[in-house]
């Protein structure tokens, strides 16, 4: 009886020890839900502020086109006056800041000095350098992005300016961007800080319009960052936007820390801004109340509590109960089963009753038969299965052998052969051994595109990046690879790197990904330039990044497919050729890749060509 009693304690532990352990797990996993639920409301607060961005970037734009339309405005604009402009405008910007929050105001002339500033006209004659102003300069198109200014954010965009289609110049308007925090605040029902990197502010500037705002001289607050702007100051807010939750999110951290205080608990989480040239120039940080997710949580976990206690009560009285009339016969299957589990399957159970526990001896009996026929049966197949592996495994490995050996075997071979290894040869010899391990490394290469472009369809494109050398690791192979075919078709290649030693260009990259992004730049340039075009290679430094470009002298693509061209399956159309060749992933790999680096791309129509544009931060130097 001793032992039933053993038993029956050990049953109760048990039937105990479940609800328990789901309340135990529930407090550990309580902090990992609300980072999630956190995190989730990082992301759509993130996706409302970019939205934000892209509906006033339209209010920018659309302003924008009224304003290069006004003939009378323009007419003063050609007058060279500035006062003259600037009494004729005032009216207009004043419009434009009432209503839609407008704060820039700028004419630029065609070479990039700024001729009025509407918002400040005694500041005038300085060159833009904006990486929005060059896109427009560059593309002759529209461009916007988010600056950080000398005391703020802002969002400006421009737009180039005609006078009987010659360019006169540009057109700009800004706006502050403190206002997005008012409007996540109320749609988010969290607090919100716009941080700034230090190094990209000046301190007397800060100084002046902090006093002219009556405002209190927030600086030294923290040492590398400054607050901006925020929509709520002291308390939980001085917990969360401080120093070290910034440093995290330029890591790449979305959720920082859990905050208590007054009874109430709060999240605070955040995400980067970058300028348009990749930069990291500052953060967004949140405040958001949890308290009720809090409060439902731990009444999920009282909920199981008690329901553990009732459970344990019921089990242990029902236990008391029939422990005296089943745990007999419960013992004698516990014996026969552990005979079992030790590998005896010809033990039984002595089956002397018809009632529920004769029932469960004979159905324990006819399971413990069935199981022998099983095992019995497992361990055939078990060795037919080993069998059938040992020969698959040997014939992927013959098939793997049989795929890579030859190539391999093939490339050293040729090196050799065209280092002298084996004597000297011919010429002609040596031109067509170059051209074979060409085309070899072009085989390489296509298996590379083949790869990306699985990435890219399933979404699982990763990138892991080293500091390379532009021209020697990436540029020079890759050219090499296409070497065959822009010999064959009579293709002039001006490579603007030819000139800047090898190692001098350092980019941080993945260098299989990179060479993919080349080496469709230059297929799709060699597909649609056609036979003796020329292709060129353009080269720029642009401090923290640098600006590249493919340009062909094929026809350019058609108008109508401009916008296809980076989407996937995407066709490119010329009015010589079709990318029915293909299946239209290659530019979108290409723009996922770029993008990924945290550069950007996009297509640039020639009258004599096609050009494509991107930009590559740098890499270490």
């Amino acid at each position: 009886m001793k032992l039933g009693y053993k038993l029956t304690s050990v049953f109760l532990i048990f039937t105990l020890s479940i609800p328990v352990l789901f309340y135990v797990i529930g407090l550990r996993n309580q902090d990992e839900n609300f980072k999630e639920i956190a995190l989730e409301n990082i992301r759509r607060t993130e996706d409302s502020f970019h939205t934000l961005e892209e509906r006033d970037t339209k209010i920018l734009s659309s302003a924008l086109e009224v304003i290069v339309q006004d003939s009378a405005l323009k007419e003063v604009y050609l007058g060279k006056n500035r006062e003259r402009l600037y009494n004729h405008g005032q009216r207009l910007f004043q419009n434009l800041k009432n209503k839609y929050g407008i704060t820039h105001f700028y004419f630029i002339l065609p070479d990039g000095r700024v001729f009025l500033r509407m918002h400040d006209k005694e500041i005038y004659g300085d060159a833009v350098n904006r990486i929005s102003f060059q896109k427009a300069r560059d593309t002759k198109n529209p461009a916007w992005e988010i600056e950080l200014g000398k005391t703020a954010f802002a969002l400006r965009a421009i737009m180039p300016y005609y006078n009987a289609g010659k360019l006169i110049g540009y057109v700009e308007l800004g706006e502050e961007i403190d206002h997005f925090l008012e409007i996540l605040k109320d749609e988010t029902n969290s607090e919100f800080a716009i941080i700034a990197d230090k190094k990209y502010l000046d301190r007397g500037d800060w100084k002046s319009v902090r006093r002219a705002a009556r405002l209190r001289d927030n600086w030294d607050d923290l040492e590398k960052h400054l607050v901006l702007s925020s929509t709520a100051e002291g308390g939980m807010a001085a917990k969360c936007f401080v120093e070290d939750n910034l440093e995290r999110v330029e890591k790449g951290e979305n959720i920082l820390q859990q905050l208590q205080g007054n009874n109430q608990t709060f999240m605070c989480g955040g995400f980067e801004l970058n300028d348009a040239g990749g930069r990291h120039i500052g953060a967004v940080l949140s405040l958001r109340d949890i308290t009720d997710h809090v409060a439902i949580a731990q009444k999920a976990n009282n909920a199981i509590l008690r329901m553990a206690i009732i459970f344990f009560l019921v089990t242990f009285t029902a236990g008391i109960l029939i422990s005296r009339s089943i745990t007999k016969p419960i013992l004698k299957l516990a014996e026969a089963a552990k005979a079992i589990g030790s590998g005896d399957l010809d033990r039984r159970v002595d089956v002397t009753s018809t009632d529920e526990i004769g029932q469960m001896g004979t159905t324990f009996n006819d399971m413990v038969e069935k199981r022998k026929r099983v095992e019995e049966a497992l361990i055939e197949s078990e060795k037919r299965v080993r069998v059938l592996n040992e020969h698959i495994v040997n014939m992927l490995m013959a098939m793997s052998h049989d795929i890579r050996g030859p190539f391999v075997a093939i490339m050293a071979t040729l090196k050799l052969l065209l280092r002298g290894a084996y004597g000297k040869m011919d010429e002609s010899v040596a031109n067509t051994l170059k051209d074979l391990l060409s085309r070899v490394s072009h085989l390489q290469g296509i298996a590379e595109d083949c790869l990306g472009k699985a990435h890219a369809v399933e979404g699982s494109l990763k990138v892991e990046r080293q500091v390379l050398d532009l021209r020697e690791d990436i540029i020079d192979p890759v050219l090499e690879e296409l070497s065959s075919d822009i010999q064959e078709l009579g293709i002039t290649i001006d490579n603007r790197l030819g000139a800047i030693p090898a190692g001098t260009i350092p980019v941080s990259a993945n260098k299989t990904w990179l060479k993919v992004v080349f080496r469709n730049l230059f297929k799709n340039a060699i597909k649609y330039g056609g036979k003796g075009c020329t292709i060129a290679f353009g080269f720029e430094d642009h401090g923290s990044y640098y600006r590249l470009n493919v340009y062909n002298s094929g026809k350019p693509i058609s108008e109508g497919d401009r916008d296809k061209l980076f989407t996937k399956f995407g066709r490119i159309v010329t009015e010589t050729k079709d990318s029915a060749e293909g299946i239209g992933l290659g530019l979108y790999l290409v723009k996922e890749i770029v993008r990924k680096h945290g550069g950007d791309i996009w297509y640039e129509a020639k009258h004599d060509g096609s050009d494509f544009v991107f930009t590559l931060p740098k890499g270490a130097e």
